[in-house]
């Protein structure tokens, strides 16, 4: 598994992903968030701009793309993982994998188990958007070279069969960098690169100061002193 440092190190080399936001980072996961291209398994578009909100019906499934796309090379895949916060407003567990290679929108899948609406607020204009998902990074113990993958990006498929008004074709056709793993990284390089190597140089100084301070006698101090008061 991966934690903060590991995500950290990866992003721009073996991991990429658009758009970037820092504040959904956790110390072992990413949180990635709704899109507005949200459907019902029957292919009822339920995102309402009007609102900025996705409306799920009582026992409905959503299907929903997230605005983030992802490119992991063949050193990494991952685990996707229920937010408790929509688990306890009434949708069901979800779990699927992140295979090596992949390059897409992440389709999640938000099943209501009520008897009212559910909604799923805030998706366009939060800027660190609407959560719905953790994603957890692990390291493939053996390199994957040869792409055997074969799940289309952002499962395609499945989406053809609901997006009646081909909401997300028209827009998976003027923006080809989500779906292309040279396109997203060539992408990610012109919009995020400079900014993240900066925040990250940020983290890593924020981390020395506080080695610093734990590895000092002040420090260990305090903390034994801390840990006594606990005790």
């Amino acid at each position: 598994m991966l934690s903060i440092e590991d995500i950290y190190h990866e992003i721009g080399k073996n991991i990429f992903i658009c758009p970037l936001e820092i504040d959904n980072f956790r110390d072992n996961s990413i949180d990635l968030t709704a899109s507005e291209f949200a459907w019902t398994s029957d292919g009822k578009h339920i995102y309402d701009s009007a609102t900025d909100r996705i409306i799920v019906p009582p026992h409905k499934t959503a299907c929903i793309l997230t605005r983030e796309s992802i490119y992991v090379t063949g050193k990494i895949g991952g685990t996707y993982h229920s937010r408790v916060s929509l688990v306890q407003k009434g949708f069901g567990h979800i779990g699927t994998m992140l295979d090596p290679k992949y390059c897409g929108q992440s389709l999640i899948m938000l099943h209501n188990i009520t008897d009212q609406e559910l909604s799923i607020d805030g998706i366009t204009q939060s800027k660190s958007g609407a959560r719905i998902v953790s994603l957890v990074f692990y390291y493939v113990r053996t390199p994957i070279y040869e792409n055997s993958l074969s799940t289309p990006p952002s499962h395609q498929e499945k989406i053809s069969k609901i997006d009646q008004n081909n909401l997300y074709k028209n827009w998976s056709d003027e923006n080809q960098w989500a779906n292309n793993p040279r396109n997203l990284k060539i992408h990610f390089k012109e919009l995020y690169e400079k900014d993240f190597r900066a925040k990250k140089r940020l983290y890593a100084q924020k981390k020395n100061v506080f080695i610093r301070f734990y590895k000092s006698n002040v420090g260990r101090l305090i903390i034994k002193y801390a840990v006594l008061l606990i005790m």
